[in-house]
């Protein structure tokens, strides 16, 4: 049993920073947004369940239900047509 414990983990600052316990804030997230062309679009990434697939107009309504969550960080991946892509 460990009578005292030992300190050499919170010598200086900068051995505190690395050692300190990580702390998430919903500041912090990131909500991916998948757009496609069209109107009236929802589907589902079959790579990667309960994850969609929005057209312009619905992507709006998502971005609505995030904000209400407190996640204010959006990356949009729009799908390229492979005619497009080089």
């Amino acid at each position: 049993m460990i009578t005292r414990r030992p300190r050499r983990n919170r010598v200086s600052a900068a051995v505190r920073g690395m050692t300190q316990e990580t702390h998430l804030t919903v500041e912090q997230l990131v909500q991916p947004l998948f757009l496609v062309d069209g109107q009236g679009i929802r589907s589902e990434v079959a790579s990667m369940p309960g994850t969609f697939r929005f057209s312009p107009d619905l992507v709006l309504n998502e971005v609505e239900e995030c904000l209400k969550l407190g996640i204010t960080n959006f990356i949009m991946f729009p799908a390229v047509a492979d005619a497009l892509k080089k």
